[in-house]
């Protein structure tokens, strides 16, 4: 049987994507794609929350 690739999609929330990271990581998936929304620009600050 074989083990199927990770899709990790991410927004904000950097402790939760910190801990769900760690899961994943010993989970060692074959294949790990990652997934990221970009910044609303009507919400102000919010690309700069985006890029850290």
């Amino acid at each position: 049987m074989s083990t199927p690739p990770v899709l990790f999609l991410v927004f904000r929330r950097p402790d939760t994507t910190a801990r769900v990271m760690d899961v994943i990581r010993a989970a060692r998936p074959p294949r790990l794609y990652v997934a990221a929304d970009g910044p609303n620009p009507a919400r102000p600050g919010e690309a700069e929350k985006c890029e850290a």
